[in-house]
């Protein structure tokens, strides 16, 4: 297989910032706000939603200040001289596995929604093994070419949620997000961390910094592309709830897709739903090919005169079959939110433990220097 090469493998500082909503804004999106209005009243599901950013833009930050103070090292490096080499090791397999999960789940999810919007007599399986077959032409190729497809990605799915939120307006109705702040404080307890899990993908930041030109540069970009999720996903939560209604949201398995439907209905194109779909899927389509990218990246930190191209190869089999396990979308629901706390989980544990480790080896040298 033929691949380009670019001048060199290094990413600007506004390539970080793609990088966040792109692996953050998958198939999630199509879901969240149908959760969020399950546990809320009115609109107030944006409280928990504006939360959980903050807790995103934070792990960001922290995830991309850590790696900046180690530029050009990979994080198997960096973690195995903070703490030590089988920490690092197991550290990075984790990563590694949850990675490889990741693809496999966005497949099945793509493969299911796919099937039932747009190919409902061909069989998932090979849905899923072509939407795998072209992510994994776009892994075995250049990175710094994924990462150039992304802004193009990003640019028009911005498009195209505008689009869709100014087409949507005649069909709104503003009386639908009322009352204001009336939900209960446990409500909000139990819909947070459904809300802190739609921003799950971050930890990829510890693997692509050692790519970035300026790392110190970097930590800005990486906070401001969470930010831009963070408004993402509230505007499009209250159109759905201004559309549809807190109570139709709650009970639709895909919300956005509704909130597409209505474009059609206040007369402006027929079938519109199917195009935004389509978008959406290119969305989930760089979120994969990320996940992808991170585990063959994670196996070529670790071993390095592994081959980029035997390594993806490889790997195809195993995403296939396990994106072949869940068969139906409350499985592959219930797959997601396993991914989601283990995502969550892993990357505070290991970030705690870096902090950690900094905080007292800096004390140490400060001693060693007085």
């Amino acid at each position: 297989m033929r691949t380009v090469r670019y001048a060199d493998d290094k990413i600007s500082n506004f390539t970080i910032l793609v990088i966040v909503p792109s692996i953050v804004i998958a198939v999630g999106i199509l879901t969240y706000p149908r959760t969020l209005a399950e546990q809320t009243e009115g609109a107030d599901g944006w409280v928990t939603l504006l939360i959980g950013g903050a807790v995103c833009a934070l792990t960001a930050f922290l995830i991309t200040k850590i790696a900046s103070l180690f530029p050009g090292q990979s994080f198997y490096t960096y973690t195995s001289a903070m703490l030590t080499k089988p920490v690092a090791f197991l550290s990075s397999i984790l990563f590694f596995l949850l990675a490889v999960t990741i693809v496999s789940y966005e497949t099945a999810f793509i493969a299911n929604i796919s099937h039932h919007y747009l190919f409902e007599k061909t069989p998932t399986e090979a849905i899923n093994l072509a939407f795998l077959l072209v992510v994994l032409y776009a892994v075995v190729g250049e990175r710094v070419a994924i990462f150039r497809m992304g802004f193009g990605i990003m640019i028009l799915t911005a498009v195209a949620t505008v689009i869709l939120v100014v087409t949507a307006l005649p069909a709104a109705d503003w009386n639908r997000m009322l009352p204001v702040l009336t939900t209960d404080v446990k409500s909000y307890l139990g819909e947070l961390p459904d809300s802190i899990l739609s921003y799950s993908g971050v930890f990829i930041l510890f693997f692509y910094m050692k790519l970035t030109r300026t790392p110190e540069k970097s930590v800005k970009s990486a906070v401001i592309g969470a930010a831009g999720v963070t408004v993402f996903y509230i505007t499009v939560y209250l159109m759905c709830i201004a559309v549809l209604g807190n109570v139709s949201t709650a009970n639709t398995v895909y919300p956005l897709v509704e909130l597409a439907n209505t474009v059609r209905t206040v007369g402006f194109l027929d079938r519109i739903e199917s195009l935004y779909f389509i978008i959406w899927i290119t969305t989930v389509f760089m979120t994969t090919a990320l996940a992808f990218d991170i585990s063959v990246l994670i196996i070529t930190d670790i071993f390095p005169k592994a081959n980029k191209t035997f390594v993806a190869f490889s790997l195809l089999p195993v995403m296939y079959l396990i994106s072949l396990l869940p068969t139906d979308h409350f499985q592959i629901a219930k797959l997601g939110t396993i991914i989601g706390y283990t995502a969550k989980g892993l990357t505070i544990a290991v970030l705690a433990g870096l902090w950690l480790m900094y905080g007292i080896k800096g004390r140490k040298r400060k001693g060693e220097r007085s």
